[in-house]
């Protein structure tokens, strides 16, 4: 029975053809652009007077594919200095078409070049595969890269898993400044991996196709350990636990966000632009934004006035262990540890900030607050967040204070006295204030025993500090 869910490890593609002819001393094509055409059940979709909608009969098309994938495909950059071929194969499922197509391009495609598996419903951005494959180019550990799509059933919710039983992942950034983050696993819609990465994949299951629903060829008393909690992950997902399993990093590039289109429907699905993926990659909350703002700012710019720093430094005792969230070029850590002798940790989502921390020779670490967990915040005391607050979505602040107060220790931050709004200033998020701040603890203190004060601070900023009754 098992044998019928996937019957092939190799064979004939239906098509192949060259987008771009071989470039001038290369000898084989770096990329092979792999596109499974599923049969299409064409149908119309009707309104009746009240208001339904009802789905006629529909037209089953063996290999056709939509004019919006053709449009896309005809719109799409591809990376300088490099050839490309097409493959496709239709007749099959998806993964046993994956298959075949892998085989066939691992032996077309250069050593050091990369399959994008391409699926005929999936609408990617102009400059998709251009980013996908600069990126890896730059980053040889990555093994698969992926651009963000979502479900095309209603409610929609994006096709990453961040781990595994524990649903979509809504921490994903989708977003122009977006930056890739290591996944658990994740569609193959429009997908990039190393040829390299999958050779190294195939060596985990000898005599077994990459691309299946399960393993095929069972020994004996041999479990299934793709079969967990009474589920089955499906092919995409396996595939990417070969390729992390092989050693190489699986990764969703929010920059590249991609449509569903639904051919029933007759519509293109996005992630709704009010969603937390959508607004944590927006231009102004983005990583890459950060990282121009510190790569502009340099690791002497002050963002804080001397009076706040003082005030702040007045609330640390000697010898105090301290986390700082968004710690930027690390100013207030350097006064820290030279003036208390504390032990300082920082995390910045911004790279920039991160080097320019470890260039003053403290400990940061670049990680989004959103992804902080309780490990993270080890054995410190006090936890810090300086002018942090009002560039963090709502959900976001909450996971901070959530976090911090659920490992009963003690956090200061700063927060605006008056804080401007993002029609002003842009990369702000909302307004946070002291009161925004007393709105977010109300519903935990009686939780955690958490009471919260006042210090002092500058003409513009209040310091809040949050400490166990």
């Amino acid at each position: 029975m098992r044998q019928l869910l996937h019957k092939t490890m190799s064979g004939v593609p239906s098509l192949s053809w060259v987008r771009r002819n071989n470039i001038k001393d290369a000898e084989l094509p770096r990329i092979s652009i792999c596109v499974p055409v599923g049969g299409k059940g064409y149908a119309q979709q009707f309104e009746t007077p009240d208001g339904q909608s009802w789905t006629g009969p529909s037209i089953l098309v063996q290999a056709m594919v939509p004019v919006q994938w053709v449009a896309a495909q005809h719109n799409l950059v591809m990376p300088l200095n490099t050839s490309v071929i097409y493959t496709t194969h239709w007749g099959l499922k998806s993964g046993e078409a994956r298959q075949i197509m892998t085989k066939d391009s691992l032996a077309k495609i250069a050593d050091d070049g990369y399959i994008l598996y391409w699926d005929d419903d999936t609408i990617p951005p102009p400059l998709g595969l251009y980013t996908l494959f600069n990126y890896m180019e730059q980053h040889p550990e990555v093994g698969l890269l992926s651009g963000v799509y979502c479900t095309r059933s209603m409610p929609v919710e994006p096709v990453v898993y961040r781990e595994m039983g524990d649903g979509a992942d809504w921490s994903i950034s989708v977003g122009p400044t977006a930056m890739p983050q290591e996944v658990w696993g994740l569609g193959a819609g429009f997908m990039l991996v190393r040829a390299q990465a999958i050779k190294d994949a195939e060596k985990i299951v000898p005599d077994e196709p990459v691309w299946a629903d399960c393993k095929v060829n069972l020994l004996p008393g041999e479990a299934d350990p793709l079969y967990v909690r009474n589920a089955l992950w499906g092919h995409d997902i396996r595939f990417c636990d070969l390729i992390r399993r092989a050693g190489w990093k699986v990764m969703a590039d929010g920059r590249v966000e991609c449509g569903h289109y639904d051919v029933i429907a007759e519509r293109v699905l996005y992630l709704p632009p009010d969603s937390l993926p959508k607004r944590r990659g927006k231009q102004y909350a983005g990583e890459g934004y950060w990282d121009t703002v510190y790569g502009i700012e340099g690791a002497k710019r002050i963002r804080n006035s001397p009076e706040l720093l003082s005030n702040l430094l007045n609330l640390i005792e000697v010898h105090d262990r301290i986390v700082e969230v968004g710690c930027g070029p690390g100013i207030l850590g350097s006064l820290l540890t030279a003036q208390k002798a504390a032990e300082w940790v920082g995390y910045d989502h911004s790279s920039i900030a991160v080097d320019q921390c470890n260039s003053r020779f403290l400990n940061a670490y670049q990680k989004a607050v959103h992804a902080l967990a309780t490990d993270d915040l080890g054995d410190a005391q006090t936890i810090i967040a300086v002018e942090v607050i009002e560039h963090l979505q709502p959900e976001d602040a909450q996971h901070l204070f959530d976090l911090v107060m659920g490992s009963g220790k003690r956090l200061i931050v700063s927060v605006p006295d008056n804080c401007m709004g993002p029609e002003e200033v842009p990369e702000h998020v909302d307004l946070f204030s002291f009161e925004k701040v007393e709105e977010i603890t109300a519903t935990l203190r009686e939780k955690y025993g958490y009471s919260i004060h006042k210090a002092d601070g500058d003409a513009k900023r209040v310091i809040v500090v949050l400490k166990k009754v």
